[in-house]
């Protein structure tokens, strides 16, 4: 009896689902392209790269030129944006979540030698193609109040992991958008990172 309670024990054990983590920390820099309904590539504000830190429930946007464009601190649930040469404070509240249609798709692909996973959003007019790796995960619960609700919507569509390809058909502007990572650069940030004033590393 007490050999056939400890098989069962050990074959219960044999599985418990894996622990969360590691989680991610550090610097991930994207190649941004857009292109008109004709197919053209065109310029966007948003400009041809983003660097993009993140650490626990905080992360930076910077531009290539490490010029800060958003800041969301966790802890005080709050969202920065710099828009013509001044910053903007976003309401402090979680009415703005939205709702997506989520939809897993089977393709898969290989980005920065990572198995990529792939899942389908739409909202409104726009359907994005998010590839992620479960390798580049975050805690998707510190960002469940921010003030984008879309950031926090990806993120539970993907299991905390970060977007490492991203396709967005715009149906309405006619356009499409396309961000890839080129690099992802693991770092020990802190929270002194994550200020408006605080230098892009």
């Amino acid at each position: 009896m007490l050999k056939t309670l400890l098989a069962g024990i050990l074959l219960l054990c044999s599985f418990t689902p894996a622990k969360d983590g590691p989680w991610f920390s550090g610097l991930i820099v994207y190649h941004n392209e857009f292109r008109d309904a004709a197919g053209e590539v065109v310029e966007s504000r948003a400009g041809a790269q983003d660097l993009f830190y993140i650490q626990g429930s905080n992360y930076k946007l910077c531009n290539g030129k490490k010029e800060t464009r958003e800041l969301y601190v966790g802890k005080t649930r709050t969202l920065q944006m710099l828009q013509n040469g001044r910053v903007v404070t976003a309401p402090d509240t979680a009415r703005h979540q939205i709702q997506l249609v989520a939809t897993h798709l089977p393709t898969t692909a290989v980005i920065l030698g990572r198995p990529c996973q792939a899942v389908q959003l739409m909202h409104g007019g726009t359907t994005s193609i998010i590839y992620y790796s479960l390798e580049v995960r975050v805690k998707s619960q510190g960002f469940r109040t921010s003030p984008f609700g879309y950031w926090y919507a990806l993120l539970r569509a993907t299991n905390g992991a970060l977007p490492l390809r991203t396709i967005s058909v715009y149906s309405k502007k006619g356009y499409t958008a396309t961000s890839e990572a080129t690099a992802i650069k693991p770092m020990a940030l802190s929270a002194t990172d994550f200020t408006i004033a605080a230098p892009a590393r």
